[in-house]
């Protein structure tokens, strides 16, 4: 693993680190880098490369604020857990390769976090924007308006979680570990849940803060859906390591009741991934050893969501 830096970025303190796993992305990193330009002077991009064979590392290390570290073979949240342990800063921010800061986002989350020092996060909102032929310009509406609001265990656990548009206090970070490198597509909800449990406290801003931008290169947001499987079987592994912990709790408390939720949902989607008979009944076989009661928790919000919308419906 080799590390290069600027000499004139050595010395300067820093109110700020983003941090950024990169892999073959010479298309994007340049806007994705040029968003970070002039939005605050004290601020240093992390960018943890996993063996790109194109530009990346080139055009990365073309900006003054970027440090640039070599991984090769480095997963996105090996490379996330590097990046981490490199920033000198109290606060950091996560962007992906492909996407966008917002003009004037990172300014204002810093302020917001400045003026709340009891909260350990400070969360705008998200866009998500599609190629179109004229280039990103198609706004994903649906997306948006499930990511707006206050984050709640529904988005954490059902998503979109939209953990990019989130501004941390390094000290959080710290307290609540590393990403879990043993997942692939999933890490961000097993850091967020663990967050959660321990009563991270979140200052909401109402801005509109970072853009993702959907694609078929993107691991979560790809329109093909390559990552559907793997995604399902880590939320699988999540849950199998979670509902024992929850069974002790009251049946009311939130995150039982939620995470029997989530499980029910996952459950509905594995098996229409299954691929097959013998894939399907060990789908059944290892739900019903989890929660034998997930196909009434399941039955029950297929209900609550016919009523809502036929309620909408008469609204109109």
């Amino acid at each position: 693993m080799t590390n290069a830096q600027h000499p004139s970025e050595a010395t300067t303190e820093k109110l700020l680190s983003v941090v950024m796993p990169t892999l073959n992305a010479a298309a994007t990193i340049g806007e994705a880098l040029g968003s970070l330009v002039g939005q605050l002077d004290a601020l240093e991009a992390i960018v943890v490369d996993g063996g790109s064979r194109d530009a990346t590392a080139a055009i990365a290390g073309g900006f003054p604020l970027a440090r640039v570290i070599s991984a090769p073979g480095s997963s996105i949240y090996e490379a996330l857990n590097l990046a981490i342990a490199a920033a000198r800063a109290p606060a950091i921010a996560w962007l992906n390769a492909d996407d966008l800061f917002l003009p004037g986002a990172l300014p204002a989350m810093l302020a917001a976090l400045a003026g709340s020092p009891e909260a350990d996060i400070v969360r705008g909102r998200p866009e998500f924007i599609h190629s179109g032929s004229a280039g990103w310009q198609a706004h994903d509406r649906p997306i948006e308006a499930r990511a707006a609001g206050p984050l709640a265990l529904k988005q954490i656990t059902r998503g979109p979680l939209a953990i990019n548009t989130m501004l941390f206090r390094r000290s959080v970070l710290d307290e609540v570990g590393p990403f879990d490198t043993s997942l692939r597509l999933s890490s961000d909800r097993d850091w967020m849940l663990r967050a959660w449990r321990r009563g991270v406290r979140i200052r909401e801003i109402d801005r509109t803060v970072y853009c993702y931008r959907v694609h078929g290169g993107s691991h979560t947001l790809d329109p093909a859906r390559r990552g559907h499987r793997r995604a399902r079987d880590e939320h699988a592994v999540l849950l199998g390591r979670l509902l024992p912990e929850v069974r002790h709790l009251p049946p009311r408390d939130p995150l039982r009741v939620e995470l029997r939720r989530w499980h029910a949902v996952e459950t509905a989607l594995r098996l229409q991934a299954a691929g097959g008979w013998r894939a399907a009944l060990g789908v059944l076989a290892e739900a019903g050893r989890a929660d034998p009661a997930w196909p009434f928790i399941l039955g029950g919000q297929v209900a609550g969501l016919v009523a809502d919308r036929l309620a909408d419906r008469r609204r109109r």
